[in-house]
């Protein structure tokens, strides 16, 4: 099934930044943030260092945040402005609202990663003998999973209408080509 394709999945991973996932961290369970709140990622160069990494920052105000490089070792940053983490070039961009003392969990994944499990989530189903196709997926935030499912189905008919634009085009080009042969 088309729907359950890791490229169609990644465009919608790509669309909704689903590669970096965040959380609040709480005494005994963090918490998933979707849509984040408190800092977004913006930039990470190379991209492939970012990915497995996980960032762990305390919000300070609208312009600063505390990044924890390591239990003792900790860098006071501004939001908007590059810094180095772990061999990647990251910046990162405040989310409001903006709690002083929040602390978060950044993590950026794999896209490709990230497309294959939602790919593999997905759940579908046809209606009897109709064209009815019912797809579904669960997560742990319902909102997340809404959004997944809306553009799974934007990026589907967006495909389906590029994939035709492309066979009408190959279709004219093979008629010119051979119009063309045949009046030589």
């Amino acid at each position: 099934l088309v729907l359950k394709s890791a490229n169609l999945m990644r465009r919608v991973v790509d669309s909704l930044d689903l590669h970096v996932s965040y959380f609040s961290k709480g005494r005994i369970l963090n918490n998933e943030l979707y849509p984040p709140t408190g800092a977004t990622l913006r930039f990470a160069e190379p991209a492939e260092a970012a990915y497995g990494r996980e960032l762990r920052i305390t919000l300070q105000d609208e312009q600063t945040f505390v990044l924890y490089r390591s239990e003792t070792d900790t860098l006071l940053c501004r939001f908007g402005t590059p810094f180095s983490y772990q061999g990647a070039l990251l910046v990162l961009d405040p989310a409001p609202p903006i709690r002083r003392g929040t602390e978060l969990i950044i993590r950026i994944q794999d896209p490709n990663d990230v497309a294959a499990y939602y790919a593999s989530a997905l759940g579908t189903e046809q209606s009897g003998q109709s064209n009815v196709v019912t797809i579904s997926l669960r997560d742990a935030v319902p909102q997340k999973a809404q959004d997944i499912l809306q553009t799974l189905v934007q990026e589907f008919n967006t495909n389906s209408v590029e994939t035709k634009n492309e066979s009408d085009r190959k279709t004219i080009q093979f008629i010119d080509e051979r119009r063309q042969y045949n009046t030589q």
